[in-house]
């Protein structure tokens, strides 16, 4: 249960982040590079996954589900982190390889 009582903390923290995604774009050419548009709608979708895996959680702890199911829930609640961080690594190779 503590598991997915965690990303709900970013929630907190979600609408600054959310007000400040448009800043993404400063940058000159950036509007024409795809990372900087999937870590805008990254940013902008991060509660989605985030609440619906909480509630498959709360139904599945409530029903006593088995391990698969409270592994799904977590996961899914944990997507919009793990792609955030995906997304990170993404861009840091592609700027080591291209300096």
């Amino acid at each position: 249960m503590l598991l997915t009582v965690l990303p709900l903390l970013g929630l907190i923290v979600w609408p600054f982040a959310a007000m400040m995604s448009p800043m993404i774009f400063d940058a000159p050419g950036s509007e024409n590079n795809p990372l900087a548009w999937a870590s805008y709608y990254l940013v902008l979708a991060y509660p989605f996954p985030t609440i619906v895996g909480a509630i498959m959680s709360y139904y599945n702890w409530k029903r006593n589900a088995d391990g698969r199911r409270c592994l799904v829930s977590t996961l899914i609640t944990y997507s919009g982190i793990l792609a955030i961080l995906l997304l990170a690594v993404i861009e840091t190779v592609i700027k080591g390889f291209s300096s």
